[in-house]
């Protein structure tokens, strides 16, 4: 937990710093057309890890349905862990349904 709040501290007192590995996940044919400059950094924000709840996930989730990013058989409760030994950050989900997102394309 500790490094990833070392982590959002670090990318939040450079932001720029950090836009290429952005770029690095994005599809080849896409990434190749952006540069760092073309980010709006204001808009990225990075927060302290918190607990991710069934709301935020299905409100999340129902977006990137919409716009065919993901596949209709994520579940809350088999992507985000529920343990009171640790908080599930907004990071761990969102790479979670990246990767689901990713798998649904190759299966199409």
């Amino acid at each position: 937990m500790r490094a990833v709040k070392k982590a959002v501290d670090l990318i939040n007192a450079d932001k720029r710093k950090y836009v290429h590995y952005m770029i690095e996940e994005i599809a080849p044919q896409y990434a190749k057309q952006l540069t760092p400059d073309d980010f709006y950094i204001p808009r990225l924000r990075y927060v302290d890890p918190a607990p991710y709840t069934k709301e935020e996930f299905d409100r999340a989730y129902n977006w990137m349905l919409t716009w065919d990013l993901v596949g209709p058989n994520a579940n809350y409760e088999k992507l985000v862990r529920k343990s009171r030994s640790s908080l599930t950050s907004y990071t761990c989900v969102a790479s979670r349904l990246m990767a689901l997102s990713r798998r649904s394309r190759r299966h199409r």
